[in-house]
């Protein structure tokens, strides 16, 4: 199913149908907004910017947490029932952070196998003095995110590198983290990947002393920026997917890196020989232009940089490229066995720009594409 969508200029979502059932079995996907609300606002809840939202939902709830906010709204009124500056939330979780250190880049994922949720994010020293970093990971106690949550931290790079653009993943065997190591010049070194056995962080004191790290990797190998496959259906993958190094080397490229954690329930993992798997070029997007022909928006590039779901044994991925001077979405469904291309498409736009896209998707065969679209739709 090859598809180019062309949508009117409010449109922010592309909707997609994949076959995880059989066709005949598929009713139409109907879009149904059932809480319209507003979220943390850049200038009142945080200062930071860009504020890179992230977010998920849970049975009772939608958890947002951004740079320097954590914020919790009910699915039913929509009522932000808890916030707390982000240092807080770690505070409170039983991490501490250095003083005069911050915080970035936060992910956030709930599982609904174990009913828990599971958050991520770096600390670092804003001065520059000190160029290596930790991970920073807690575990909600229950269902609840208003309730008790403990965390871990770890070392994220060594050498003085430091581990940037954190990436968050889980299956029912572990918990994956990922990185990009920069040196102290803020040259790229590669990328990091981290694997903590699963059940270590569901007991009451969470503990990541059996983690398994995946370092010396370099970009040629296993491609750039891993995200590690968030699967909520109970199943135990492993799956790493990367784009080629297209944020570095700014070429076309027609090839995505796969590779697999191995006996991620203990200590060590092990990490497969990453698999390249052919796709239809892509390239780095340009800068979009606003409506009064500024380009001072930035829509990143063409890494993987939103979640990567595993359904049915299927991998679902976006990320941008580049159709006729402007940035579009590009999707993939990729077996999770043997990393088979089933099948890919582009979305894009005539007028619009459309970047930073992320993708959902649920075992009823529905996908969801989300996107920020420029210019601004009137």
């Amino acid at each position: 199913m090859n598809i180019r969508t062309t949508t009117s200029p409010s449109c922010l979502l592309a909707l997609l149908l994949c076959p995880l059932l059989p066709v005949s079995a598929i009713a139409a996907p109907v879009l149904v907004i059932g809480q319209n609300f507003t979220a943390s606002t850049v200038g009142e809840d945080t200062s930071a910017f860009p504020a890179d939202a992230n977010g998920a939902a849970g049975p009772n709830h939608f958890v947002e947490f951004v740079n320097g906010r954590y914020s919790v709204f009910s699915k039913t009124t929509a009522a932000r029932v808890q916030t707390m500056s982000d240092l807080s939330f770690w505070s409170q979780a039983g991490v501490t952070v250095p003083t005069r250190w911050d915080v970035t880049d936060p992910r956030l994922v709930y599982d609904p196998t174990v009913q828990r949720w599971f958050a991520l994010e770096v600390d670092f020293d804003p001065s520059g003095a000190v160029n290596t970093n930790r991970f920073l990971l807690a575990i909600s106690a229950s269902a609840d995110p208003t309730g008790a949550w403990k965390g871990v931290a770890m070392p994220a790079a060594s050498g003085g590198n430091f581990a940037d653009f954190p990436a968050l993943g889980l299956d029912a065997q572990g918990v994956y983290l990922a990185g990009e190591l920069c040196a102290a010049n803020g040259t790229a070194v590669g990328p990091l990947l981290v694997s903590i056995p699963n059940a270590d962080l569901l007991t009451t004191t969470p503990s990541a002393a059996r983690r398994t790290v995946f370092s010396g990797l370099t970009y040629s190998t296993r491609g750039e920026i891993l995200q590690p496959a968030v699967a909520l259906d109970g199943s135990s993958g492993g799956n790493v997917l990367a784009v080629g190094s297209v944020a570095l080397d700014r070429r076309t490229h027609s090839t995505l890196k796969a590779s697999t954690v191995l006996n991620s329930s203990n200590s060590p993992a092990t990490l497969s020989s990453a698999t390249t798997i052919q796709v239809s070029s892509y390239s780095l997007p340009l800068d979009p232009t606003q409506p009064d022909g500024s380009n001072n928006l930035d829509d990143g590039d063409a890494r993987i940089s939103a979640k990567v779901y595993r359904v049915a044994g299927v991998l679902f991925a976006v990320h941008n490229t580049e159709v006729n001077s402007r940035a579009a979405i590009r999707w993939y469904r990729i077996n999770g066995t043997n990393y088979a291309l089933l099948e890919s498409g582009t979305i894009a736009h005539t007028n619009l720009d459309l970047f930073y896209p992320s993708i959902a998707a649920n075992a009823s065969g529905s996908v969801v594409i989300a996107c920020d679209p420029s210019p601004p739709s009137t």
